[in-house]
C-alpha cells in the first residue's frame, strides 16, 4: 500500500470532496483520503492584507550593558515594523 497520492489522485480526491461538501453531503467512509489543498502564503511585505505582529525581546542578565541590548532590541521591532505599512505592531514581549 503506498503512502502518497499522485497529482491524478490528489485532483480526484479534491474534486469529489468538493462537490460533496458542495451538495451538503459528508464523506462518512473513513478509508477514502481527502485532499486539502493548501492556502496560498500570504505576502508579508505586499499591500494586499494586514498583519497583526508582535515581538520578543530578552536579555540574560539584569547588567548595563544588557539592559543597554533590551532597549536596542525593541526599539529595533519598533522601527521594522514602521517600514512596512501593512504591519501592525500589537505587543512587545519583553523578558529580563
Amino acid at each position: 500500500m503506498k503512502n502518497t497520492l499522485d497529482s491524478y489522485e490528489k485532483n480526484e480526491c479534491y474534486n469529489k470532496n468538493r462537490n460533496n461538501t458542495e451538495s451538503g453531503q459528508i464523506n462518512s467512509d473513513k478509508n477514502t483520503a481527502v485532499y486539502i489543498p493548501a492556502k496560498d502564503k500570504a505576502d508579508i511585505f505586499g499591500r494586499e492584507h494586514i498583519f497583526s505582529v508582535c515581538a520578543y525581546c530578552r536579555v540574560s542578565t539584569g547588567s548595563d550593558g544588557q539592559l543597554s541590548s533590551f532597549e536596542l532590541q525593541q526599539e529595533h521591532y519598533r522601527k521594522l515594523a514602521l517600514t512596512h505599512p501593512n504591519w501592525n505592531l500589537m505587543h512587545i514581549f519583553a523578558e529580563m
